[in-house]
C-alpha cells in the first residue's frame, strides 16, 4: 500500500513548528531563537560597517599634484645684521662706522657727520646697498675736476680710481654696466692699485684689458 505524499506547500513556520513539536521545543522558544538570531546578524553587520576603513577623499584631482620644481630654487642671501664700512674724503669726521646690514652709501655718509661743503657727492651712487669691509670715497671739487680730465696721468689717460661713470663710458669697449661695475670694485676694494687689477672687474676678459690698458692709469 502507497504512502501520501507529503505536503511540500507547508510554511516555514509549520516545519518550524512541527520541528518543535518533535524535539518538544515551545514555539515561544523558537521565536525566542529567531529573534535573537536576527540581532546577532544585525549585530555583526553592524561592526563590520564600523570597522571599515573610511574611504580618503581626493580633494582637486589631478590639479592638485605636487606642484614642486624640479630644480632646487635659488633663494636671494639675507643681507647681514652689521655691516663695517671706512668713509673718507670730503666727510665732517671720516673713519670706521657700523651700520646697519640694509643701509645705503648715503646712510654712510651722513654717520660720517654728512658731506662738507667742497664734497661732489654727484659723483657717487648715494642709493647703492654697502657692503661689508669697503671704503666709500667722498670726493671733493678738484679730485672730480680731474676725473672729467682724465685724472692726472700722463697723455689724457683716464684714472680709474677717479674717473666718473661718463668718463668710463668714453673707453672702446665699455658700456653704462661695464662703468658701473668698474666704480663698484673701485668703491669696494678702496681703489684699483695697478692697472692689472681691471681684469679682476666681471666683464673684463683678455681682449677687453688689452683695448683698455694703454688707454687707463692709477
Amino acid at each position: 500500500m502507497q504512502r501520501p505524499a507529503a505536503d511540500t506547500r507547508s510554511t516555514l513556520p509549520q516545519r518550524l513548528h512541527a520541528a518543535g513539536e518533535a524535539l518538544e521545543i515551545a514555539p515561544t522558544h523558537i521565536v525566542a531563537l529567531l529573534i535573537v538570531a536576527s540581532c546577532a546578524c544585525a549585530g555583526l553587520v553592524l561592526l563590520w560597517w564600523t570597522a571599515r576603513p573610511a574611504a580618503q577623499p581626493v580633494r582637486g584631482g589631478a590639479a592638485e599634484l605636487s606642484t614642486a620644481p624640479t630644480g632646487a630654487s635659488v633663494m636671494p642671501s639675507a643681507p647681514p645684521d652689521r655691516v663695517v664700512v671706512h668713509v673718507s674724503g670730503a666727510v665732517a669726521d671720516p673713519g670706521v662706522r657700523a651700520l646697519p646690514g640694509t643701509a645705503r652709501v648715503d646712510d654712510a655718509v651722513k654717520a660720517a657727520g654728512g658731506a662738507t661743503s667742497a664734497a661732489r657727492t654727484d659723483q657717487l651712487n648715494l642709493a647703492r646697498p654697502l657692503r661689508d669691509g669697503e671704503q666709500i670715497h667722498v670726493p671733493n671739487a678738484s679730485e672730480a675736476a680731474s676725473a672729467v680730465t682724465g685724472g692726472s696721468g700722463p697723455g689724457g689717460l683716464v684714472n680709474l680710481n677717479r674717473a666718473t661713470a661718463v668718463e668710463l663710458e668714453e673707453l672702446p669697449g665699455v658700456g653704462p654696466v661695464l662703468a658701473e661695475r668698474i666704480i663698484d670694485h673701485r668703491e669696494t676694494q678702496g681703489g684699483f692699485r695697478s692697472i692689472a687689477d681691471l681684469q679682476q672687474v666681471p666683464g673684463i676678459g683678455e681682449k677687453t684689458f688689452a683695448e683698455l690698458e694703454d688707454l687707463v692709469t692709477v
